[in-house]
């Protein structure tokens, strides 16, 4: 992200000796703006947290030896409350603007990373014994309800979190290529993920779930930062 703020022009003026293709033309609108460097980097890193602690949720739950309530958990707890904070969310913003709502959502969004952090401190015992058991110990209704409970509520406000991200996608774009645009605003959004992907397992080993959990909150300070810098560059449209 550095690089390409740093060198915009020089990769500017490479791509267009390549070619003059729609494609190179709607990707050069979209990087060379000002404050692009900001854009990009909220952009991609505002759901770099959230990745990394997705990635390893499910894995968590089997260690914890809640496999088999893993379906009812995520589908019926996690999938309506996730619609539920889009919906929601995309109320809220075009009621009292993308301004009043963007920080009270992102926090919302992050802070369900400590939840689990504490979660995953408490249960660690319970990891321990569990995990790789094929017959795991009961956890017990309460605890059972506090997982479902706590991955109902990151479901929620990660849906709350999409709803800023889609919405400053599209304040993003412009001109003849807005369709572009929001397609390449859409790709960079997942490019954190394809990197958490890659070393979440490797950090949750070395790291156990709970301090794995607690680094994912730190992943997304840079994106939180990031947001009115982001939004000020975008304010025109607003």
């Amino acid at each position: 992200i550095v690089m390409l703020s740093l060198f915009k022009n020089r990769i500017k003026n490479n791509i267009k000796q390549r070619s003059d293709s729609v494609f190179v033309k709607a990707f050069l609108s979209f990087i060379d703006r000002d404050h692009g460097g900001i854009l990009l980097s909220f952009i991609i890193l505002l759901r770099a947290g959230e990745f990394l602690l997705s990635t390893m949720s499910s894995a968590f739950m089997v260690d914890l030896g809640i496999k088999l309530h893993i379906g009812w958990i995520t589908a019926g707890i996690g999938l309506p409350a996730s619609i539920a904070g889009a919906l929601l969310g995309g109320w809220l913003i075009s009621k009292f603007t993308l301004k009043k709502m963007m920080l009270p959502f992102i926090l919302a969004q992050n802070l369900t990373n400590l939840l689990y952090m504490v979660i995953a401190l408490i249960f660690s015992p319970l990891i321990i014994q569990n995990a790789g058991n094929s017959n795991p110990i009961p956890i017990g209704l309460v605890n059972l309800i506090s997982v479902a409970a706590v991955h109902g509520f990151d479901q929620f406000s990660g849906g709350l979190g999409t709803s800023v991200l889609m919405t400053f996608l599209m304040r993003t774009c412009f001109g003849e290529f807005k369709a572009a645009h929001y397609a390449i605003g859409s790709g960079l959004m997942n490019l954190s993920g394809l990197f958490t992907g890659i070393i979440s397992g490797i950090l949750a080993h070395l790291l156990g779930y709970g301090y794995f959990f607690g680094l994912s909150f730190l992943v997304a300070i840079p994106g939180m930062f990031l947001a009115f810098p982001a939004l000020k560059a975008i304010q025109g449209s607003e």
